[in-house]
């Protein structure tokens, strides 16, 4: 069951990374979802994942692994 969970958590992960790599293979022509998905790893890294549609009684946990 702990490996369903962990599957399907990284399912949409997994689809964004596939579809950055299906873009470098054409960078020219891709250039806008590639900024945009390089903008926001570099938001992730300074300012902080955003926690969003988090139910309020796990906000404390969420905040403690987003950091």
């Amino acid at each position: 069951m702990t490996a369903f969970i962990a599957l399907a958590g990284m399912k949409g992960v997994g689809e964004t990374l596939e579809g950055v790599m299906r873009s470098a293979k054409h960078p020219v022509g891709n250039f806008g979802r590639l900024t945009h998905f390089a903008r926001s790893q570099v938001e992730d890294l300074v300012i902080g994942h955003k926690l969003e549609g988090l139910h309020p009684q796990l906000a404390r946990e969420g905040r403690t692994l987003r950091a």
